[in-house]
């Protein structure tokens, strides 16, 4: 069966009506054989309306179509498609499981499919590689510059129809779904150390499919936006319900779909059951689309985004790395919650890999190999230590009348993850329940859609995906060519232009401690008794800190006490006069402990990308326990060490990150008022806190003090503790499972 001969597409005169509305008119344009045409206009235009009045989906009011002197003037959907005129839609999906070009293949035209079989004798994959290469036309590049439009104007998505002619939409890429729009910018920005598109290896993020029974799956679609994805949205349970789920995370291996079945269904108090019943046959987003013309006209057509801060959804974002958990709680407005690996043991595996992570641009390398070995080897070792641990620790520290045996474990198995934790590479996978606002989210995507990571764009598509489903209105402008792409190609140009020049400053990092306060305010404690008095007084800011700058010592330092007053507990904090006075900290730690540190979201905070050349960490508790294990430790940080400079030599810095464990150092900043200093150090120093970050914010205490000299406000964080208990977590779990029996 011969291929379609090459004809001519003409539009004449082309006119298009909906009521009294003006659409098009007499449009008029030529395709000729191996040509593209563009079509180019604002939003309303009515491209998307003239490639459906070509294609028959829309029906001419005057004008015709030519196709090769052959006019049509009320032509057919189907009758367009047989001479070989079609035109792509925007609700396609990806095999998440196929490479990207059997997915080229797949979507190649319908009567080409004959053609793809071999003859006899021949390799099978040799005409599926010349059709897949044919459609990106790599060989000359221009199938590839055509393909990734989308990131310079004008955004552009071809329909290749079996005329072999190309229309073209500036809209159509834009509202494409994302695994396909990710693997395309996958294809254009990733190539293999041979210079040459690897399009036969790269595939979409790869994550575990959960299986669930088909009664389960019945139950689940009423209350999840899907049942197969690792990010999906809650729907239909009561807002408590929601919270509960996600408060389980941080203590469960199990995905919250999961928990949902096996904690939260039965159980009579949640009234889920009910609530099943109530919607039994009904659509669980049927509500959303009366909903979404209103949210429409007020905020997408007036741009108010106050709108966009009223309305808000709970997010699961599952099987994420913690390369990517840091990205997604980059921003403020909104609340997390991630998985733990204090209280998990990391040993289990989903499926038949350990938790993490393969990269695409990884998966897709000559170095796929080598990081599998590395991240079994990371795990394997893992397994090894943390078992150790908890046996040792079980016996040095047996169990105390009166406590039962939940507490006693659990504070044993908390004390043995956290010494091992260090050995976690940043491609571990967790688990984080998100709740924002659409404004939230939007600016996320926004984010997300410029990384450079492929995953992070593949799970920011994903939750655009999921996002949609639930809120729409909000996010119509995440992925348009004018707004939400041109926003993030703003941020990766910054982002490029930033690192070039700081590449070439030429310098190499001089050592520093864990911690170095950098900057703060020599006249902070004046200006603080100055804040304390402005908002009960009528006098004028200026005059207030001339007024405090009289003052002797002990004449502020009874303001000062008078303002912080009689705290009873750390959770009572001075006012926001407090936030007059602020602190910039350089840090210098554990991978580990900054995980904990970087929730601390309201204050500034900015970290270097990880890598394996500022040291790392090793746990006293190893030569305490087995000195072999300190041997171990050593000998695996120093492999994961040594395949990261070869994946950061091959793939550069940031695909680097998914190699390095735990132990390994980041360099972070800092900077917070005194107000939030309050809040971070006097939480952060709790003796049932990880020995990582307390000994960092006990450094940023004593130097407020003793660095700065602000021994006023040093001294009011009266619930700094320094101590250091045996077992962290042991006072912790008492008081929970106090609470349990009080509720019962």
């Amino acid at each position: 069966m011969p291929l379609p001969r090459p004809v001519t597409l003409v539009v004449e005169g082309a006119s298009v009506k909906f009521g009294s509305a003006v659409i098009l008119d007499g449009v008029s344009l030529e395709v000729a054989p191996g040509r593209i045409v563009g079509l180019i206009g604002p939003n309303g235009a009515g491209k998307t309306t003239l490639l459906e009045a070509i294609s028959g989906y829309v029906r001419l009011d005057a004008g015709r179509v030519l196709i090769d002197e052959q006019a049509f003037t009320a032509p057919t959907a189907r009758g367009l498609a047989r001479l070989g005129v079609r035109r792509s839609f925007q609700g396609v999906e990806s095999f998440e499981d196929l490479t990207v070009a059997e997915n080229l293949v797949v979507a190649h035209e319908h009567q080409h499919v004959l053609h793809l079989l071999p003859p006899s004798g021949s390799s099978p994959f040799l005409p599926l590689r010349r059709t897949a290469a044919g459609l990106l036309d790599i060989e000359n590049a221009s199938g590839c510059a055509m393909l990734g439009a989308c990131v310079s104007p004008p955004p552009a998505r071809s329909s290749k129809t079996n005329s072999g002619t190309t229309a073209t939409s500036t809209t159509a890429i834009s509202s494409t779904p994302m695994t396909i729009r990710s693997q395309i910018t996958l294809i254009k920005r990733e190539r293999t150390a041979s210079g040459f598109l690897d399009l036969y290896n790269h595939r979409a993020v790869e994550h575990f499919l959960e299986p669930f029974t088909s009664a389960e799956t019945a139950v689940l679609t009423r209350f999840f936006t899907n049942v197969d994805r690792p990010v999906f949205g809650l729907i239909n349970l009561p807002e408590v319900v929601k919270g509960a789920l996600f408060a389980r995370y941080s203590r469960s291996s199990k995905s919250v779909r999961r928990l949902f079945l096996d904690e939260f269904m039965a159980n009579p108090e949640t009234g889920i059951e009910t609530i099943a019943a109530q919607l039994e046959g009904d659509d669980p987003l049927i509500n959303l689309k009366r909903a979404e013309q209103l949210y429409d006209r007020v905020f997408f057509e007036y741009g108010d985004d106050s709108v966009a801060q009223l309305g808000g959804v709970h997010l699961a974002v599952e099987q994420a790395s913690n390369v990517l958990t840091k990205v997604l709680e980059w921003g403020r407005l909104a609340a997390y919650l991630e998985q733990s690996t204090r209280y998990i043991y990391y040993d289990t595996k989903l499926g038949d890999r350990y938790r993490y992570q393969v990269p695409p641009e990884i998966a897709g390398s000559p170095l796929a190999a080598g990081y599998s070995d590395t991240m079994d080897w990371l795990f394997d070792t893992y397994s090894k230590v943390v078992a150790t641990m908890t046996e040792s620790f079980a016996e040095r520290f047996p169990k105390q009348e009166g406590d039962s045996n939940f507490v006693w474990k659990s504070t044993i198995r908390a004390k043995a993850c956290d010494t091992a934790r260090g050995l976690l590479p940043a491609s571990t996978l967790s688990n984080v329940g998100i709740y924002g606002t659409g404004q939230a989210y939007e600016m996320a995507l926004l984010r997300m859609q410029a990384h450079p990571l492929a995953e992070v764009r593949a799970y920011g598509d994903m939750m655009l995906d999921e996002l949609r489903k639930m809120i729409p209105s909000f996010l119509r402008r995440v992925d348009l060519p004018d707004r939400g792409m041109l926003a993030s190609s703003y941020q990766a140009r910054i982002s490029g232009e930033m690192r070039e020049i700081a590449a070439g400053l030429g310098e190499t990092p001089e050592p520093r401690e864990l911690v170095t306060l950098t900057d703060w305010d020599p006249e902070a404690e004046t200006k603080l008794v100055a804040a304390a008095l402005y908002s009960v007084s009528d006098l004028p800011d200026d005059q207030l800190i001339a007024i405090a700058g009289r003052m002797s010592g002990e004449e502020r330092a009874k303001i000062i006490a008078a303002y912080v007053g009689d705290r009873g507990n750390r959770r009572h904090k001075p006012g926001r006069g407090m936030e007059r006075s602020s602190y910039r900290f350089d840090v210098l730690c554990d991978y580990g402990a900054f995980r904990d540190l970087q929730r601390h979201r309201m204050l500034t905070l900015e970290w270097q990308p990880l890598s394996a050349r500022l040291g790392y960490d090793t746990p006293a508790e190893l030569t305490e326990v087995d000195p072999s294990l300190v041997s171990l430790w050593r000998e695996t940080m120093d492999r994961a060490g040594d395949f990261y400079e070869n994946v950061r030599k091959a793939l550069g810095i940031d695909v680097a990150q998914y190699v390095v464990p735990f132990a390994f150092n980041v360099r972070f900043a800092m900077q917070m008022n005194a107000r939030e200093a309050f809040h971070l150090i006097e939480l952060r120093t709790q003796p049932a806190g990880h020995s990582g970050y307390r000994q960092v914010c006990q450094e940023m205490h004593r130097q407020i003090g003793e660095v700065a000299g602000h021994h006023l406000i040093a001294d009011a964080m009266q619930f700094v503790d320094y101590s250091d208990p045996d077992l962290e977590r042991l006072e912790s779990e008492r008081r929970a499972e106090k609470k349990r029996k009080a509720s019962w």
